[in-house]
């Protein structure tokens, strides 16, 4: 009996896996993957130096909300849930996400220009991620732009 479940949660795992290679091979997926990415990049240039100034708490909120939404996405909840208009919650997740990582990147890189290398290293991949947040940006409204004109 005990191998029947052994075998059924193998095939849950693999089926798990499946979904998630298919999804990150898209074009979304790979942005998405590479925003979670930079924003972990941006944290861990961030807290190398000890009390430097620079403002943690916007990669990490990102950083979250995003791994959130990739697996909504990956596990293909947004066609089966429809509770929740999922195409705006990702919009509004981007948008925001480019805004604020633009702009306190900007503002930690100008203040503390002089500080340990590793500070400007992660201003610099928060200012790359703002950058694809603003990509994704477009993406998910030509997403939903082309959802509109379809019905």
């Amino acid at each position: 009996m005990s191998s029947n479940v052994d075998m059924a949660s193998t095939g849950n795992v693999a089926s798990t896996v499946n979904m998630a290679t298919n999804y990150l091979s898209t074009r979304k997926g790979l942005t998405m993957a590479g925003e979670i990415l930079l924003c972990l990049c941006s944290i861990i240039g961030k807290t190398v130096p000890i009390n430097v100034g620079c403002n943690l708490n916007v990669p990490i909120v990102h950083l979250v909300f995003s791994t959130a939404m990739l697996s909504v996405f990956t596990k293909g909840l947004d066609k089966t849930s429809f509770e929740v208009h999922w195409l705006f919650c990702d919009l509004i997740r981007v948008v925001t996400g480019s805004v604020m990582l633009l702009i306190t990147s900007t503002q930690c890189f100008i203040v503390i220009a002089g500080a340990a290398p590793s500070v400007l290293a992660g201003e610099v991949f928060g200012l790359l991620a703002g950058g694809l947040f603003v990509y994704d940006a477009f993406l998910v409204f030509s997403m939903i732009k082309s959802k509109h004109v379809n019905n």
